[in-house]
């Protein structure tokens, strides 16, 4: 996922939601969260989602340099339990 271009000195923050779309009344649990350089965790996503809902991930691309990063975290859903997400940014120079 390419999460945009920005200046120097200008760092951004983009959100990603993550949902739930399970059967009612299971709950997806979310442990081990990483994020790799280049990205700094603005604000977690919910340890626990109710199916049916969703939950916010603030990540912020920092203003210098280009970035290839991943986030990954485990769940307790059995056929998606480890996630890994790969993620892009830039600055305008690079």
């Amino acid at each position: 996922i390419v999460l945009g271009t920005t200046t120097p000195g200008n760092p951004f923050t983009v959100a990603l939601t993550f949902a739930n779309e399970g059967a009612a009344g299971s709950t997806l649990h979310v442990t081990d969260f990483y994020a790799s350089g280049g990205l700094t965790l603005v604000q977690p996503m919910a340890a626990a989602i109710a199916a049916g809902s969703s939950s916010v991930l603030l990540i912020q691309c920092n203003a210098t340099g280009t970035y290839t990063s991943t986030i990954a975290f485990n769940t307790d859903d059995p056929d998606e339990g480890y996630n890994e997400i790969d993620l892009a940014c830039s600055n305008a120079s690079s």
